[in-house]
């Protein structure tokens, strides 16, 4: 008969390869368990978006929330835009956060606004003529040139040049006469006839030109 190996050498073997079965289990375990999905944010903080980066959260309103930007520095909130010419021009005013600049740009969008009433734009045309000098006073001649401005706001804003220097009313009145409204035009022309001291109808060339040579006449004199 061949002999038998001892019971206790058996019992080491089949130690052995249990714990050899253990350690395998443990290495498959390791390398095939369950893993987080790469890319996916979690918590709260934003969704990806398909270039990979983070998109800011939103708030209820669906307005974009401040946040910080990759080199660190700050976005501010954007919030939905607002009809200018919705806004009470009193308010407006009394806003000492605005510059002058500033201040005059806003009541140029609410004198162009035809969806606002006649009387706020009328208002603001007359403070946006208070706070208009001699230095700023281009935004005039925008205004005076623009499709938006209607014949009774083109005639206040004639009527206020008329307080302004002689050039400032020469240039004023060469834009009004080219407005489509016979009445602007008619009281342009006159007014360039009495400034200039001579009629050259309907001509916009020789206008500017007699009105070039009487600029330079008037800024030589004493």
């Amino acid at each position: 008969m061949t002999p038998q190996p001892p019971r206790k050498n058996r019992g080491i073997c089949w130690t052995i390869v249990l714990l050899i079965l253990v350690a395998l289990g443990a290495i498959v375990f390791v390398r095939f368990g369950r893993q987080e999905p790469s890319g996916v944010p979690t918590g709260s903080g934003g969704a990806a978006s398909r270039d990979g980066s983070a998109t800011q959260p939103t708030g209820k309103s669906g307005v974009v929330a401040a946040g910080t930007t990759a080199a660190g520095g700050t976005t501010p909130a954007i919030t939905p835009a607002t009809e200018e010419g919705s806004v009470d021009v009193g308010e407006l005013i009394a806003d000492t956060s605005l510059s002058d600049p500033e201040l005059v740009r806003r009541l140029s969008v609410i004198v162009l606004d035809e969806k606002s009433p006649g009387e706020t734009r009328s208002e603001a045309l007359a403070h946006l003529l208070n706070l208009t000098t001699e230095e700023d006073e281009s935004i005039l001649f925008t205004l005076a040139g623009s499709p938006g401005l209607n014949e009774s706001l083109g005639d206040d804003l004639f009527r206020d040049a008329l307080n302004r220097p002689l050039a400032t009313q020469a240039e004023l009145s060469l834009v009004l006469l080219g407005r489509r409204e016979p009445a602007l035009r008619k009281e342009a022309q006159e007014h360039l006839v009495f400034l200039l001291d001579e009629d050259l109808g309907g001509n916009p060339k020789a206008w500017r030109k007699a009105v070039d040579a009487a600029k330079q006449k008037w800024s030589n004199a004493p």
